[in-house]
This record gives structure tokens, C-alpha cells and sequence, in this order.
């Protein structure tokens, strides 16, 4: 597994070609996962995901990170290039799936207005789902990653399967804002050790007020 650190950190630096603000990390860069919800490598928690975020001058804030299973999440929030302040969430996912397994890295984003005054949250999902032996189940790590407007204090999750999830939505801090380039906002990341689809999304004001009510039509 050491033999696979070395080449996805050299593919890592590789990714950041020529450009010295993209290999150093520009402004601040961001330090390795101190927590996590559980237990992995240390070369996989020594991996720098943080090169993956598609900002060439690195201006970007770490909103969470952690481990589901056999899988490493980290999310982050930036602004869209040449936009109008447009806020971006990215989640970068590495799979580890132990001797034999090999490993595999995915990132995805979104990007556009926050629900409200948006129609709904900006919502970016990825994970696995691996099945090691014809005689197996599939093994499946989900994370999620969601950006609201600054009004918004708490989200319950809908999930296929009929159950539902609390969240309090976090805000981003001053310094975070600063270092991303945005405006007030609030977030929530989360990972799971199972498949998860999202089906409906609702967000309430700190008084209860229903202020966000979002249905998705498939699996994200």
C-alpha cells in the first residue's frame, strides 16, 4: 500500500503542472485531517485532496472531512470562476479498499445560487459502491455535501430508504468567507458507511419557518 501512497501523491503533484500557486497551495495550505468518523492509513489521511479543488489561485475553505468505511471525504467551498460571487461545494472521495483492492480518487461540484433566494441547495454527492467477490454484497460509502443561504438554521434529509436526517446547518465562518471569497452562507457534509439516496430536502429558519423544500427526481 506504501507503493500505491507514492503514485497517487506523485499523480496529485502531477495535476498541478507548472503552476506554483496550485502546487504550493497558494494563500494557506490547508492542513491534514485532524478527526474523522474512522479509521484509515496513514498514507491515505497523508494524501492531498485539497489539489483536486479546480481554483487556479487556491482561495478556498475546508467545510469537513472524514472517514466512512473504506472511503476518505473531504469537502470544500470556493467561488466560481468569473462569476458573480456564485458559490461552489466540491467533494473529493478516496477509496481504499485494502490489499488487492487498489485504490481510486473521484471529486465532483456544483455550483449556483443557495436555496434561499436559489430554488434549491447546491448539492454534490459522491461515494462507492464495490462489490470484491461474486459471493459478496456490495460495499457502499456515501458523502454529501450542501450549501444554503445564510437564513437557514436547520435541514432534514429524505432518504429513499424512508428515513430522515437532522442537521444544523453551519455557517461559514468570517475567515473561511475571507479565504473563499464569499458571502454568508451555511453548509452541511456529511459521510455514511451505506448507500444513500437523497429524495427530498427541506431547510427551516432559527424560528421554524420552512424556508427550503426541495424534491430530487433520481439518485444523486
Amino acid at each position: 500500500m506504501r507503493i500505491g501512497w507514492i503514485c497517487l501523491y506523485t499523480l496529485l503533484l502531477l495535476s498541478a503542472g507548472s503552476d506554483p500557486t496550485f502546487a504550493t497551495g497558494g494563500h494557506e495550505q490547508p492542513r491534514a485531517p485532524r478527526k474523522s468518523a474512522g479509521k484509515a492509513p496513514k498514507w491515505v489521511m497523508e494524501v492531498p485532496l485539497w489539489k483536486l479543488v479546480p481554483v487556479s489561485d487556491r482561495r478556498f475553505a475546508v467545510l469537513g472531512e472524514g472517514v466512512a468505511r473504506q472511503m476518505r471525504w473531504d469537502a470544500y467551498v470556493y467561488r466560481a470562476p468569473k462569476s458573480t460571487g456564485k458559490p461552489c461545494v466540491e467533494l473529493v472521495t478516496l477509496y481504499f479498499g485494502g490489499p488487492g483492492s487498489g485504490f481510486s480518487v473521484k471529486n465532483g461540484s456544483s455550483c449556483g445560487i443557495p436555496a434561499p433566494p436559489g430554488e434549491s441547495p447546491i448539492a454534490v454527492q459522491s461515494g462507492y459502491s464495490v462489490k470484491k467477490t461474486t459471493s459478496t454484497p456490495f460495499v457502499s460509502s456515501e458523502a454529501i455535501g450542501m450549501l444554503f443561504g445564510a437564513e437557514v438554521s436547520s435541514v432534514v434529509v429524505g432518504v429513499s430508504s424512508g428515513g430522515h436526517r437532522h442537521f444544523e446547518a453551519k455557517a461559514l465562518s468570517p475567515q473561511q468567507a475571507e479565504k473563499a471569497r464569499l458571502k454568508p452562507l451555511r453548509y452541511v457534509v456529511f459521510g455514511v458507511a451505506h448507500r444513500l439516496c437523497l429524495e427530498t430536502v427541506s431547510g427551516f429558519s432559527s424560528d421554524g419557518s420552512e424556508l427550503v423544500n426541495t424534491t430530487f427526481q433520481e439518485c444523486r
